[in-house]
């Protein structure tokens, strides 16, 4: 497979041409690593008798002890994610229910519980309320007979009595 087509007569002519670079080129990189580096960069070479005295005095010091910590370095600086506080939100509409009526004949069982009609203007719907339903978060925690109390999941108490009309 080609990859650029040729002439066919000068095929050979860059066949020659890309031989030739390519030995120019690791002839080069030979030159390269072989030549003494710090002369051609124009760094002076010393040899030991110039610098004994500099020898001498960096064997006699002791060696550096390396500790641990100082590879404990970070390497580049993570910020902490930032969590932002989130709050429940509280209702702002007041629960209005109106209680209608409290009786122990509503009741479809025989163990003598009360009950209670309320009426939910927010759906617009008449409820038959027991011990431990739920309204609007609200639970039913005590029927007696002028009233019923209802209490939130915060301990908010809502009280509906039956003179008042039962406007909560």
């Amino acid at each position: 497979m080609r990859l650029i087509d040729i002439h066919p007569e000068h095929e050979r002519q860059v066949q020659f041409l890309i031989r030739g670079a390519v030995v120019c080129c690791t002839l080069c990189v030979l030159a390269w690593a072989v030549w003494p580096q710090s002369s051609a960069m124009g760094l002076a070479v010393h040899t030991v008798s110039d610098n004994a005295s500099q020898i001498s005095s960096l064997n006699t010091q002791a060696p550096k002890e390396i500790r641990q910590s100082e590879f404990d370095a970070t390497l580049w600086y993570a910020p902490k994610p930032v969590v932002q506080a989130t709050s429940v939100p509280t209702p702002t509409t007041k629960v209005q229910l109106e209680l209608l009526a409290i009786s122990s004949t509503i009741s479809q069982t025989d163990d003598g519980s009360m009950a209670c009609l309320v009426y939910d203007p927010a759906d617009d719907v008449v409820r038959t309320m027991r011990l431990g339903d739920e309204v609007h978060g609200y639970r039913v925690s005590i029927i007696d007979q002028t009233g019923m109390t209802l209490i939130g999941d915060r301990k908010a108490r809502i009280r509906l009595d039956l003179d008042d009309g039962g406007a909560g």
